[in-house]
């Protein structure tokens, strides 16, 4: 009988049964490879995670950051983690409260939160960091094992000078959040024509300075604590001041009046830095780094012209910088972009300007009705001022983008603006 013959002479019953046989001996194959396989590749430990976290300061009181803990996957384990606090720019027992322990996640659990008490103090000051680091992990391993804690400060604000005694409304110095809310006078009505403020922060008095520009002689140069306390006059000047700009870390004051000038803080060593290179000196900045000092100098009344200048510190090397068609008023310097930003009024031109710190390259940036006084705060790639036709607060982007109204006070006449920043 041939092969042939042999393979034909098989039943149906044996062909079944062969059949079932090679399938059976397959699977039991497959199920040792499975097992072969899943004895050579071991579960992966699940892994612990910390994220970062930001938390605004509250002068209310304690309130708490809260650490986000994550354990992927679940585990049929009991895990375990240590963590603790540790000191950034904020600093345990001031700004937190320092903490410690040992995070325990029961079989399936998946989130655990890790809270640090915030302390208040009250005072404007950069954003603050801690951090939480995790460790000695049980039945896990660590990924990220370090997370920071951003304390936000709450104590930004807009800082402005409100003249309304030609309108009918009181006379003062006025703060708001930076969006404009929670709006608040900080000092009685002073009964006077305000023009600059600046802020005293970096030199740890928190003080609010303004100049007080009055034609019938009573000027003065003007403080008070930020929430508007202790109001006191530190300098009589000479002539009418406009502009002001402190170097606090030097304790001195500069301003702008019938030339320019400087003093310590507290009024005394007024020095007449620079007498005959300025005609009606307005706004004033300083660029501290380079050691310069910018501001705006308007032409005679009705030509509508003016110009930018800039000089050292002590007056010595002025220089024009950039000739105008229109009346400038506020300025500020961007020093780590190389940029100056200003304000014009009058009818031949009502705009914010900005520029390179050596006068090139001026672009116009918002078409506005009457801007004065000008801040910027360039973390936030924002800059603000002053509307004195309509008494409003508004505020862009740094290329005069997306302008929102933040106060709408009609009844006032703002100028001067500084801002409390991180």
């Amino acid at each position: 009988m041939t092969r042939k013959d042999r393979w034909h002479g098989v039943g149906p019953w044996e062909k079944t049964t062969a059949t079932i046989t090679w399938v059976a001996a397959s699977a039991a194959m497959m199920a040792l490879l499975l097992i072969s396989c899943s004895e050579a590749t071991p579960k992966p430990d699940p892994v612990v995670s910390i994220a970062d976290t930001r938390i605004p300061e509250s002068d209310g009181g304690p309130t708490e950051a809260e650490f986000s803990v994550v354990l992927t996957p679940a585990s049929e384990q009991i895990v375990t983690v240590d963590y603790t606090t540790e000191d950034g720019t904020a600093e345990a027992g001031k700004d937190y409260a320092a903490t410690s322990g040992t995070l325990t996640f029961a079989a399936g659990e998946t989130t655990k939160t890790i809270n640090v008490a915030i302390l208040d103090d009250a005072l404007v000051e950069p954003y603050e960091a801690l951090a939480v680091t995790l460790s000695n992990p049980s039945n896990a391993r660590l990924a990220d094992a370090m997370a920071t804690g951003t304390v936000t400060n709450d104590d930004t604000k807009i800082y402005y000078a409100a003249s309304g005694w030609e309108r009918g409304a009181p006379t003062t110095i006025l703060r708001a959040n930076l969006d404009g809310t929670e709006l608040e006078p900080l000092t009685p009505d002073l009964g006077v024509d305000v023009r600059g403020v600046a802020l005293d922060i970096a030199g740890g008095s928190d003080k609010v300075y303004w100049t007080v520009y009055w034609p019938d002689g009573e000027v003065k140069i003007q403080r008070a604590n930020l929430d508007g306390s202790d109001v006191e006059t530190v300098l009589i000047p000479n002539c009418n001041p406009w502009g002001i700009s402190l170097d606090a870390a030097s304790g001195k004051m500069y301003w702008t009046s019938c030339g320019i000038w400087r003093a310590n803080l507290d009024g005394s060593n007024a020095e007449h830095l620079v007498v005959d290179e300025v005609n009606m000196p307005i706004g004033i900045a300083l660029d501290l780094t380079a050691g310069k000092m910018y501001w705006t100098d308007r032409g005679d009344t009705g030509t509508g012209e003016g110009n930018i200048k800039r000089a050292n510190l002590d007056g010595s090397d002025v220089e024009i910088i950039v000739d105008l068609t229109h009346w400038p008023s506020g300025i500020s310097v961007d020093t780590a972009s190389g940029k100056m930003y200003w304000t014009s009024t009058g009818d031949r031109g009502r705009i914010v300007q900005r520029a390179n710190l050596d006068g090139s390259d001026i672009e116009e940036l918002v078409s506005a009705g009457g801007a004065l006084g000008i801040a910027l705060d360039i973390d936030e790639g924002k800059m603000y001022w002053t509307e004195f036709r309509s008494g409003k607060i508004q505020r862009t982007n740094l290329d005069g983008s997306h302008v929102e109204d933040l106060v709408t006070e009609p009844g006032s006449f703002p100028n001067g603006i500084a801002l409390a920043l991180r």
